[in-house]
């Protein structure tokens, strides 16, 4: 690959989305999302420390760190909710229904939301473990962890190797 462009803009990157060819930038400095295609870039405000966001296109949620909450930006009018989900969200994924799942490091959970309604549909403890990272896939959810106490457990070969956890809805 080569790099082919280079779009400047103050502040700290942090997390990705894509979205028909427009990208989603969160900023953990200034707080703020931008958004970026090749003829313009809007800076729209979210929560504080936004470690993850994802988009289906109508809507940006952003996982707000230091905030213990995360935003729903409408896309159009750059307006905004907070949901308060956990203590220091670092992960978020949209499921194929529309579902909202984040990963709370402090909280050790995952939650999963109602993307229409935001209402918390089920919280998932994860056992002497801090999770920092999912994607989703299929019906599935795959969330990487930090702490080794659950690798050991696992046998894996390097305790500072992530855990990677399935878990699936029993719905």
């Amino acid at each position: 690959y080569v790099v082919t462009n280079v779009i400047e803009f103050e502040g700290d990157a942090y997390g990705l989305a894509l979205h028909n060819g427009i990208l989603y930038v969160s900023d953990v400095e200034n707080d703020t999302v931008h958004i970026l295609n090749l003829e313009q870039t809007i800076e729209i405000s979210s929560g504080r420390t936004v470690y993850d966001l994802v988009t289906d296109g109508t809507s940006i949620w952003t996982a707000n760190a230091y905030d213990n909450s995360v935003s729903k930006i409408d896309v159009v009018s750059g307006e905004s909710i907070k949901i308060n989900v956990g203590y220091v969200p670092t992960a978020i994924e949209l499921d194929a229904e529309g579902n909202v799942w984040v990963a709370n490091y402090a909280s050790k959970n995952v939650i999963k939301l109602n993307g229409q309604t935001n209402e918390i549909m089920s919280n998932t403890a994860l056992t002497n473990s801090a999770p920092t990272y999912m994607k989703g896939f299929e019906s599935s959810m795959y969330v990487t962890e930090l702490y080794p106490t659950l690798l050991e457990k696992q046998e894996r070969v390097s305790p500072l190797l992530p855990l990677v956890l399935n878990i699936r809805s029993e719905e």
